[in-house]
């Protein structure tokens, strides 16, 4: 059984809705827990593709070595694929918080919305915390959040 249902969230799932990549993050973040991440992602099976300054480079660094630079950390970026057409942009805008955006023009049907709660989840799992997706932009416009305690992805408010 999914931990959301496709009718349920479908017409929350609108690009005209909720803008094209609405904001996913997770709080209380420290550079362990972004190196968490990429240990996450590199020992994984989904294809990935990590950018500084518009060229893929083809490892990640650690993060302790990329938070060193401000100006590294504003050109940089990871994408993850999590199926063929959804996937998801990491940001490196602080330690404090991991934030990525969600391609929510993908999430189509109930097949595209488990690949998205089964990633919030692993995530979730991974760093031991809440993952929230909101519209984007609108922080207060949660739609999706990984509550730690049940080990689901629940509709809407923050846990």
């Amino acid at each position: 059984m999914p931990d959301v249902e496709w009718n349920e969230v479908c017409e929350a799932f609108s690009p005209k809705e909720v803008g094209d990549l609405p904001d996913a993050w997770v709080e209380g973040g420290s550079v362990a827990d972004w190196q968490a991440v990429f240990d996450l992602v590199s020992a994984g099976t989904l294809r990935w593709e990590y950018r500084e300054a518009g060229r893929p480079v083809e490892s990640l660094p650690a993060a302790a070595e990329l938070f060193t630079s401000s100006q590294r950390m504003l050109d940089a970026s990871l994408q993850v694929w999590l199926t063929e057409e959804l996937h998801v942009i990491f940001w490196f805008l602080e330690t404090g918080q991991v934030n990525f955006d969600v391609n929510v023009a993908a999430v189509r049907d109930q097949g595209q919305l488990d690949a998205l709660c089964a990633w919030l989840r692993t995530l979730g799992q991974q760093l031991r915390k809440p993952v929230i997706m909101a519209e984007e932009g609108a922080p207060s416009m949660v739609m999706l959040t990984y509550d730690v305690a049940s080990d689901r992805v629940v509709v809407g408010a923050m846990c």
